[in-house]
């Protein structure tokens, strides 16, 4: 029976070095001898469950090695469908925040309790509210899910983290969004109206109003794309913000191009 320095009793394909670390001998599925080293003898057995749960589940064990980042890098052109605003908010939340914090991390080493620590970092460092810090651990978990899906992971680590966690499951959804009265939408427009520095934003304030368009479609609007005789505004782009300056027109989706009835003195010059 051997025993290392401590008196501690080894295992099969345990060994300790000269040096006091330790190491353990394995064969991997393609029958190849392996040495995985490690500190002490409780990380050197942490190392082997992991090492058997690959085994186990059938998982090549050169995906122990894999980091966050290169999974997100497998993970991106399976996004390729998606609409380009999409993937580039997407693309913007993993390298804004998801790869300085997890990038470098070998993914069979994510805990749940990282995932929850990286949602308070983002709350508590970064000042995010809790719907906007919501959406960043769902494309974690996007990613992850992936991993698991093609054979790269054993299991989800972000799944039930986020009930685990201390944000709430509705959170972003527990106040209500409350519309503006006919009154107070007269009293915005008077005050356009009467302050000679905000005059200019008039038109497009009451464009938002009487027709409930967003922001990036009343940016990426043109001037065909408003049927004045027939009293039509037409909405087929939209334009996309990035984490950068950069602001590129795209194409809205299907769904989404409508048409909308005007005033049609609005449109006249």
């Amino acid at each position: 029976m051997r025993k290392d320095r401590e008196g501690n009793i080894l295992r099969l394909g345990e060994y300790q070095e000269k040096d006091g670390t330790y190491q353990y001998r394995w064969i991997n599925e393609n029958g190849v001898s392996k040495v995985s080293r490690a500190e002490n003898l409780n990380a050197l057995r942490r190392e082997i469950t992991q090492i058997h749960q690959y085994l186990d589940h059938g998982i090549p064990t050169d995906a122990m090695y894999m980091t966050m980042d290169q999974l997100y890098r497998l993970w991106l052109p399976e996004k390729r469908n998606l609409r380009t605003r999409t993937l580039q908010r997407y693309t913007g939340m993993y390298e804004h925040a998801i790869s300085g914090a997890l990038g470098n991390e070998p993914i069979r080493k994510i805990r749940r309790t990282d995932i929850r620590h990286f949602c308070d970092y983002l709350t508590e460092q970064k000042g995010l509210k809790n719907s906007t810090v919501r959406n960043y651990f769902h494309l974690l978990y996007q990613i992850l899910e992936f991993g698991v899906r093609e054979n790269y992971l054993p299991v989800n680590p972000a799944r039930r983290a986020w009930r685990s966690s201390k944000y709430p499951e509705n959170a972003g959804q527990q106040h209500s969004r409350k519309a503006l009265t006919v009154r107070e939408q007269q009293m915005i427009m008077e005050i356009l109206k009467e302050t000679p520095g905000l005059r200019r934003w008039h038109p497009v304030i009451s464009l938002m109003l009487f027709t409930g368009l967003r922001i990036g479609e009343i940016e990426a609007l043109r001037w065909s794309d408003v049927d004045v005789e027939r009293g039509f505004l037409y909405v087929s782009h939209t334009m996309g913000r990035q984490f950068t300056s950069e602001v590129p027109t795209k194409q809205t989706s299907k769904s989404g191009a409508r048409r909308h009835p005007h005033r049609r003195n609005h449109f006249r010059k």
